[in-house]
């Protein structure tokens, strides 16, 4: 069966991606729909309950094979893992309701990735693009290379494979495997409510792609879970006032918001669900509702925590992220002391691209180049080389509320232009290479899109 929600989800994604390439800044849009959209409403949020002390540690786990599906159990939450899609997760279970949408392949919590330099090149619902999964359009079997229990914590190992295969030698009844493997490690860490995800996932191949917003993880919400809450405010660590967001019962809504504290979740009515805990993402949330025709289940929330970065070839990064159940005021209260206790080192690089010249422009006299940057924690510099040799670095700081609209939250707002001036008198007439690349403060670098410019110098 073709995901349709996911389908839709990820071609609003791939719209993203494609604007990667651009030189125009990007958001992530709620998808299109026939369905009428309906506006999201505001509510007030409780007032938040006594903090419970947090003891970080595994907690002791029954594991069961099932075949099918691996299941975690600390008593108070029960945890499937499908090995036969990829080692996603398709089940969390509290207080007798599954809070994960399973409808099929596409949804489930897992991790997912694309290449910005390779979008969709069709208008097929489902063409993704280059787009590394768990499963495919069709379902397919992907099962898992390796999987382990030992010391409470479930390992597993997959390749991924390619969402939509028909135009990549494969089809209905032959999925096309990646060079991608993810490894994933999941134990219920501190209390029986909390899980701890590792994610880490590895380029085998020659191949690079370019950098995306990738889905690392992503998670599908079943749609009893209707309430989005985040913590958007500009005092985090503090118990400020949170965002609480009613989702519409149909039609297609969402929209990408700042998440100050990296947490977002979805809760009932009575204020129980999931919250996610990403604390290596860029600090902004996608969210949304997809609502499609057929079962109820084939409707559901979607929540994705922002993070940009390519795959090289060679390419090895993990990261951990946190699911917390149980109602979000204690959920919070949780991350907060862990967000103390524990250290997480910065992996998200910065990006940003190159708006003038365009690629193939003619120059000459004393060039302008300028374009945008951004990173979750801060730019440091940008330097930049003319056919391979260092010219200093660009002047950054320049207002751009452009930028700031579709990345909102991040250090340095909405001051995120850089500029620079090349003199071509210097260089012989004809063409040239240029180069930027961004370092963040934690030293992280990233070439600033569209890679490697060629330019034409007419004096």
């Amino acid at each position: 069966m073709v995901s349709s929600a996911r389908g839709v989800v990820l071609v609003a994604m791939s719209l993203l991606l494609a604007s990667c390439a651009s030189n125009n800044p990007s958001v992530t849009s709620p998808p299109t729909s026939s369905a009428a959209s309906t506006a999201p409403s505001q509510d007030t949020a409780p007032p938040p309950l006594p903090a419970t002390p947090t003891q970080p540690g595994r907690i002791p786990t029954t594991f069961e094979d099932e075949g099918r599906t691996l299941f975690l159990d600390s008593g108070a939450v029960r945890i499937g893992v499908d090995a036969n899609w990829g080692g996603a997760i398709r089940e969390i279970w509290y207080n007798g309701d599954n809070v994960i949408n399973n409808y099929d392949g596409g949804r489930l919590m897992a991790v997912s990735f694309y290449d910005s330099d390779l979008p969709p090149a069709s208008s097929h619902p489902n063409d993704t693009g280059w787009n590394a999964t768990p499963s495919d359009m069709y379902n397919s079997a992907n099962p898992l290379v390796d999987y382990a229990f030992s010391d409470n914590e479930l390992y597993t190992r997959s390749r991924y494979i390619q969402w939509f295969p028909d135009d990549k030698g494969g089809g209905r009844t032959h999925p096309v495997p990646t060079n991608i493997i993810v490894e994933s490690r999941i134990a219920f860490f501190g209390t029986p409510e909390t899980i701890r995800v590792s994610y880490r996932v590895v380029n085998e191949g020659d191949d690079s792609h370019a950098i995306a917003n990738q889905e690392f993880p992503f998670a599908y919400v079943r749609t009893p879970y209707n309430r989005y809450v985040s913590y958007t405010g500009s005092d985090p660590w503090t118990n400020g006032q949170p965002t609480i967001v009613t989702m519409p019962s149909s039609g297609t809504g969402g929209a990408t918001a700042i998440a100050t504290e990296r947490w977002a979740g979805f809760m009932n009515p009575e204020d129980e669900g999931l919250v996610l805990w990403a604390p290596q993402s860029y600090g902004q949330f996608t969210y949304g509702h997809f609502d499609n025709p057929g079962p109820v289940e084939n409707s559901t929330f979607y929540l994705l925590p922002r993070a940009l970065f390519s795959i090289p070839a060679g390419f090895s990064q993990e990261t951990y992220v946190f699911i917390f159940m149980g109602n979000w005021v204690r959920s919070r209260a949780q991350i907060h002391q862990l967000a103390v206790s524990l250290d997480f080192d910065d992996i998200m690089p910065p990006f940003g691209t190159i708006d003038a010249p365009s690629q193939g422009g003619t120059v000459s006299g004393v060039a302008t180049l300028d374009g945008w940057a951004i990173d979750d924690l801060g730019v440091a510099t940008i330097r930049f080389t003319v056919d391979g040799e260092s010219h200093g670095a660009a002047t950054y700081g320049g207002q751009r509320e452009d930028v700031a609209r579709d990345y909102p939250g991040l250090p340095g707002s909405p001051y995120f232009g850089f500029w620079l001036h090349l003199d071509t008198r210097t260089l012989p007439n004809g063409t040239h290479t240029l180069e930027l690349v961004a370092e963040d403060t934690s030293g992280n670098t990233s070439q600033l899109r569209p890679g490697i410019l060629s330019i034409n110098v007419q004096n």
